[in-house]
């Protein structure tokens, strides 16, 4: 079957099974730009997708949600230059999987999904990926101390979520200065909140970790565009600062599970006119309750269970 025009293959949710191979007779179209696998049962090691090379334009290659899983005896590498690449929700587990798949170059690379998978390992090679935009490494086995995403100039999403990274994550992230979604949460990283990179930001989750010390000022500094700010399931003390005010775009502010204390911020809240969901559960706050948290008009979710609050 020889279908020379092809410029996007789309078989998503289409109940394939087996491994990816190409039928005999048949070659790939010279303007495939495009090829969507994903929710399928496909299997085999991640290698068998270097048949795909023969296809010269290929530059998008979705295969999520399929059984897909990784040799460690397959050295030649990921033999494929994309601009995305999800190999999300397989089967792929174990270390040294990063460098496999970056082994032969990601200078055209825009897109690298690795979430929901089990891998572990050395991910520092994503540091040569210059115009990685979005990289999401999410819900993996992940347990070393955090590199640094280098000269990260074009790094806009960076989701390294449910692992177990350690170490500095400021410096590592200290020249990312376009991101806008951040995603640090259930980790093991302690200390002081870090400094943001950027101003940028619309999404932080910072949720889970082991963050010490009082509510993190300079949060404040760079918040004019966050609409997202999820502080949840650290150690922070003291009390919600006046200056959270100047994150005017806010919709959901989660700060539940901390050691946070202090009357509760009615004011602050009352100044935030686009929230939509507060959670303060969990925490030392005291206060009443006033008639004025009626004026939120935009509030859908509030919750300040396990406080010292009354009606």
């Amino acid at each position: 079957m020889t279908l020379d025009s092809l410029e996007s293959l789309t078989l998503k949710l289409t109940s394939l099974s087996g491994s990816i191979s190409f039928p005999s007779k048949s070659k790939c179209s010279p303007l495939l730009t495009t090829i969507d696998l994903a929710e399928n049962s496909l299997s085999g090691p991640i290698s068998d997708v270097s048949i795909l090379g023969a296809c010269s334009a290929l530059k998008f290659l979705n295969l999520s949600s399929n059984s897909l899983d990784f040799s460690t005896k397959d050295s030649t590498g990921f033999r494929l230059s994309l601009q995305v690449l999800d190999l999300s929700y397989n089967k792929i587990y174990g270390p040294n999987v990063v460098p496999w798949i970056l082994s032969n170059g990601c200078g055209d690379l825009q897109q690298l999904v690795l979430k929901g998978n089990k891998i572990s390992g050395e991910m520092s090679s994503v540091s040569s990926c210059k115009k990685l935009e979005h990289l999401d490494l999410s819900s993996n086995n992940f347990s070393v101390s955090v590199p640094s995403f280098g000269d990260c100039l074009a790094l806009d999403h960076l989701d390294i979520s449910g692992n177990k990274f350690s170490g500095d994550i400021e410096r590592a992230i200290s020249a990312c200065n376009h991101l806008t979604f951040l995603n640090l949460s259930i980790n093991h990283f302690y200390g002081q909140v870090p400094d943001m990179p950027t101003k940028k930001l619309k999404f932080l989750s910072l949720a889970r970790n082991g963050f010490q010390g009082t509510f993190p000022m300079n949060l404040l500094d760079t918040c004019a565009e966050l609409v997202k700010l999820d502080l949840s399931l650290n150690s922070l003390t003291g009390t919600v600062p006046d200056a959270l005010t100047s994150c005017t775009l806010l919709e959901s502010l989660d700060l539940s599970r901390n050691n946070l204390s202090g009357e509760l911020p009615i004011e602050i809240l009352m100044k935030l006119s686009n929230l939509k969901a507060v959670s303060f559960s969990l925490n030392n706050f005291f206060g009443h309750l006033p008639d004025s948290l009626s004026k939120l008009a935009t509030l859908e979710r509030l919750d300040l269970n396990s406080n010292n609050l009354l009606l």
